[in-house]
Formats: C-alpha cells, structure tokens, sequence
C-alpha cells in the first residue's frame, strides 16, 4: 500500500535478514532471499494475486513459497499522508479539506496489475489491508510504529518467522544496520523535504496520535473503518473533537 512504509522494511529485511542456505550456496549478497516486492507488485491490492507479476518474478518463485510481509500503518496517519502525496489515488479532495470523507466520494487507483476502486479512502484501507488479515495464505502483517521503534526487534521477528537469520551484510561484524535517512527515494515519492528520515519520525510519532482528521471525517472514519483490524493491531479510535471543523 502507498505510504505505509514497504520501502523500510524491505531495508532492514535485505541488510539485516538473510536465509542460511541461500548464503551458503549463493553468498550473503545475492542469497539473502529477502524480496523488495512481492510477485503481483509492492503496492498492488492482493486480490490480483495469482494474475499478474512483475516481470523478475516470472517463473523464478513459485508463489506459494512466499512469506509477505504487509506494513499497515493506523488508517488516520495513513489517510493524512495520503493527503500530502496520493500516488496514483484521486477522490475529491482538497489541500484545505481533505481526506475529505463522505458517502459517495469514490476513490479509483491505478497499479501495475490493474485498477481498483473503493467507496471513500477508509474503504480502501479496509479493502486493501482486509484480503491480508482475512487471507489464507502465509502472510504477515507489521505495524508501521513497530518499525519506526523498534526496527532490531521486529526485524529479528519478521526474520525469524520466515526461517531466516540476522545476518548483516559483513556477515561477521555483529552490527545492525538501521535505516537512518528516508527509504523513500526518486521523484516518483513527492518532495525530498516531505520525507522523514529516523529521527524525524522518532520525533514526528514519539508524541501522543493527534489526528488533523476533521469531526465529520472522524465520525465517518468511526463508522466505517474495519474496528476487527484495528483491534487486532491494538488501535484505538481517537476521541471526537467538541467542534466541528467544517
């Protein structure tokens, strides 16, 4: 999903993450078997799995033999960055008023595999992170904050549950390497001044979750937002403004 943090995690997961036998065959650099996308595109929705693939994975993994691992990341932090750089997503909206919910305000997007469409930007955070926690196949879903905060630890997990090992790229040296400037690179991610590097959102998400969602935007969010993956993430919903900012 845009915005969530794939481009993080990929990082960690490459420099720090590696499967034994791939290194013992293949060395640590190109047998690490830690993929940056998975077969039918980093950020295209789940329900094209089995269709589509990304050109370097045709006939190369077979995709059962495939652990994801999904970031999700709570859907107003989410929806507000989606305010700053939608990608390929276009709904009504504008830089005063935004994510600008309502009944009838469709988002469509475009992906490598195909387009998609959701009825308000809550819905295509459900949509898109729900076929993940409702999937049968081996999937993993990490928090975006967990990787912010915590990177050693939930990488150690992440590799860990995939039968991997940490291992860092000098193989020997015992050193972790954390991601310390934005994951995000090329133009294609918006304006470099707009990303945070780990400092940055230490300090930006260290600080109690204050949404810039309006009420109406709120109760929307309240009404329609999964509340069985935000329970399952430990999420709460934010408390109702006295005021209304529209």
């Amino acid at each position: 999903m845009f915005n969530t943090g794939t481009n993080l995690l990929s990082i960690l997961l490459q420099h720090n993450c590696a499967m034994p036998a791939g290194v013992e065959k293949f060395g640590r650099k190109k047998g690490h078997g830690m993929e940056w996308q998975v077969p039918w595109g980093k950020h295209t929705p789940a329900w094209y799995r089995g269709g589509a693939h990304v050109k370097n994975f045709i006939g190369r993994i077979p995709e059962e033999n495939i652990m994801v691992a999904v970031m999700v990341r709570h859907p107003h932090d989410w929806m507000s960055s989606m305010c700053r750089h939608g990608y390929t997503a276009k709904w009504n909206r504008t830089a005063r008023n935004c994510p600008n919910l309502y009944e009838g305000n469709k988002v469509t997007a475009k992906f490598g595999a195909g387009p998609s469409a959701h009825d308000s930007l809550a819905h295509m955070w459900n949509d898109w992170n729900g076929v993940y926690y409702n999937a049968t196949f081996p999937r993993l879903m990490v928090r975006f904050e967990d990787t912010i905060f915590f990177p050693k630890e939930t990488s150690r997990q992440v590799c860990t549950c995939v039968g991997g090992k940490l291992m860092t790229p000098k193989e020997k040296d015992g050193l972790f390497h954390y991601v310390i400037d934005s994951a995000k690179t090329g133009p294609g991610h918006g304006p470099g001044q707009k990303r945070n590097g780990l400092i940055d959102a230490w300090i930006k998400y260290g600080k109690a979750r204050q949404t810039k969602l309006s009420k109406s935007d709120l109760e929307f969010s309240a009404k329609h937002l999964n509340r069985d993956i935000m329970r399952d993430l430990h999420w709460e919903f934010p408390e109702m403004p006295n005021t209304s900012s529209k």
